[in-house]
């Protein structure tokens, strides 16, 4: 895969690409309990961030969070249940790097013209490829509206996005997209749906949370915790 070096982004593992240094990993909550809890949970956590346009977020109680600073300027917040580091998991994304002028200009531009929606608002193919940058040159935003090569070219897209849409989240419209992020073969190696947040005092800025699993019955269990959790964001 030919990666473009033009923006700091995350692999389809949502972790930074070998270019990208991971400085250090910080524990918050070392919880070694083998008993995974419901994802249905009525005892919530609240998640509070130090960077980005969204202040807080709730999470079960109980979730094990781990936080990767990214070369020193970008940050990753991971939660998932406890004892299980290899299926589902939620993440808060700083990229910690600007999105180009124009890029943003075009976020921008949308996101006003559509402050007020009630409903979901499907984007069209000419404004998924405006936000390629938005959402990552080489993550969600190297799909197949933003790339026409074919599988199995190791430049085809690393992302089959299924839906890309504006929706409210508190009184707050964000873009949200979902599909799958895929081996040369197009067969899904990890099941994604995400919001992708512009900063309003800094409109380059953009901030990410989202469920990823690496296969459709963990990423069942971990939408329902995202569902539940976008209910929560306070900004």
């Amino acid at each position: 895969m030919d990666f473009r070096p033009i923006e700091f982004e995350y692999d389809k593992n949502h972790f930074a690409r070998p270019a990208t240094q991971i400085v250090d990993r910080l524990t918050l909550n070392d919880i070694t309990s083998d008993t995974r809890p419901s994802v249905v949970s009525n005892s919530m956590e609240t998640i509070k961030t130090d960077r980005g346009p969204f202040q807080s977020v709730q999470v079960p109680n109980g979730w094990h969070q781990t936080v990767q600073r990214i070369d020193n300027t970008g940050q990753m917040i991971k939660m998932s249940a406890a004892g299980d580091d290899k299926g589902g998991f939620l993440g808060i994304c700083d990229r910690g790097r600007s999105v180009g002028e124009a890029s943003a200009t075009a976020f921008s531009d949308l996101i006003s013209k559509n402050q007020d929606i009630k409903a979901v608002k499907v984007l069209l193919p000419s404004q998924i490829r405006d936000l390629e940058q938005v959402m990552g040159y080489t993550s969600v935003g190297d799909n197949q509206f933003t790339n026409s090569n074919k599988y199995p070219s190791p430049r085809a897209p690393v992302f089959s996005l299924t839906s890309a849409q504006l929706i409210n989240v508190n009184r707050h419209t964000v873009l949200e997209v979902q599909g799958n992020f895929v081996d040369a073969n197009k067969t899904p190696v990890n099941y994604f749906r995400g919001i992708f947040i512009q900063d309003s005092k800094d409109p380059q800025k953009i901030q990410e949370f989202f469920a990823q699993a690496p296969n459709s019955s963990e990423f069942t269990k971990t939408e329902s915790v995202y569902r539940d959790a976008l209910k929560t964001i306070t900004w």
